[in-house]
């Protein structure tokens, strides 16, 4: 008997799962291994897949859209939930960051996407990590929503609808227009009335949008020191070097700094978090830390999140912009200046990278 011929791309990867599209005698399926490298939390995979398994049928059974759950299949040491492929899917994510291309319409999507979040509220299974890179755009521009491993039963209750509203306005305020944004809300609140209850009026949702936004820029900032979708890391003789995946412009030539390793983290950092906010300045792309002492690598580019914030080209009037978008993040750089602009090569005007990055407001609560 001749064997299936079967081709795999693997889509996201890490040291606990990976999501592979696997295509069989030209048929498409998308399967989630769970491979966790611990002894212990090896054993909860199983748990994990079916959790995972159960949540999407029943989710697919009400309606929802969530890809269509096909098997749980124990391969090779791991666990596997197999799935419909969603056709043409990107993800939130890259529309948002600009890494792949963006709708038409940007309102249309985000009255869609208020639907689909609404769908999600009502429904048996709360999500739990509802982000961008967890909502998918099939080609036809409609939204799908991914990863119910960690789901959860659904709770009720205003304080709920309040979180999911406000995580949910934070992950596009600033990328996407105002009045895109206000499509979305009002498909959310035309969906979940009792949302008028838990105070979602524009005013506060925005400020609380903005502290949530600024919270989790922070608190993700680690992933630029680890193997993760925004860096891989390789150990050398007497230190470690990071290399930047994210947000890389090909041919752009490079800021070089070196000097105290405190410091030269810091500034890495610090970049990482302007470059997640869609401020512009140099995109991190390489940093070396060797006993106390580091050399770091910037792109003198604007990454596709600041190209709608794009600085002007005279060094005073963007310094005034650079402010207002610091301003509008929650954040500053004191005695700003201009010493605090590199001009690239296409000879815009973006911001060196800062040693201290202060922030306007205490973050969210967790």
């Amino acid at each position: 008997m001749e064997r299936a011929r079967e081709q795999v791309v693997v889509l996201k990867t890490g040291p606990t799962r990976t999501v592979e599209l696997r295509e069989v005698d030209g048929k498409c399926v998308i399967v989630k291994r769970f491979h966790h490298p611990g002894l212990l939390q090896r054993l909860r995979d199983r748990g994990r897949a079916h959790s995972e398994f159960e949540a999407l049928g029943r989710l697919h059974r009400a309606g929802l859209r969530v890809p269509r759950p096909l098997a749980v299949v124990h391969r090779r040491g791991s666990q596997e939930v197999h799935m419909e492929a969603v056709p043409g899917a990107v993800s939130l994510e890259d529309l948002l960051n600009g890494t792949a291309d963006p709708p038409d319409d940007w309102s249309l999507l985000c009255a869609r996407l208020g639907r689909l979040l609404a769908s999600l509220i009502r429904a048996p299974f709360e999500h739990t990590d509802l982000h961008p890179g967890n909502v998918l755009v099939d080609g036809a521009g409609e939204p799908w929503c991914v990863d119910f491993h960690a789901s959860r039963a659904g709770r009720d209750g205003a304080e709920r609808l309040r979180t999911e509203l406000v995580r949910a306005a934070a992950f596009g305020r600033e990328r996407v227009p105002v009045r895109a944004r206000l499509r979305f809300l009002a498909a959310l609140r035309r969906s979940v009335p009792e949302l008028a209850l838990a105070g979602a009026d524009l005013p506060a949702l925005e400020q609380a949008a903005r502290i949530e936004r600024r919270t989790a820029v922070e608190q993700g900032a680690g992933r630029w020191l680890r193997d993760s979708s925004r860096c891989r890391t390789q150990d050398v003789e007497h230190g470690r070097v990071y290399q930047a995946r994210a947000f890389q412009v090909d041919g752009a030539p490079e800021l070089l700094r070196e000097g105290p390793a405190p410091e030269a983290r810091a500034r890495w950092l610090a970049a990482a978090r302007l470059v997640e906010h869609g401020i512009p300045v140099v995109i991190p792309r390489r940093l070396v830390l060797l006993r106390g002492n580091a050399r770091e690598a910037y792109a003198r580019a604007l990454a596709p999140t600041a190209r709608s914030d794009a600085l002007p080209t005279r060094p005073d009037l963007a310094l005034g912009r650079a402010r207002a978008l610091l301003t509008d993040r929650g954040l500053a750089i004191d005695g700003l200046g201009e010493d605090g602009l590199v001009r690239t090569n296409e000879g815009t005007l973006v911001l060196a990278p800062p040693v201290v990055l202060r922030a306007l407001e205490p973050l969210a609560e967790a």
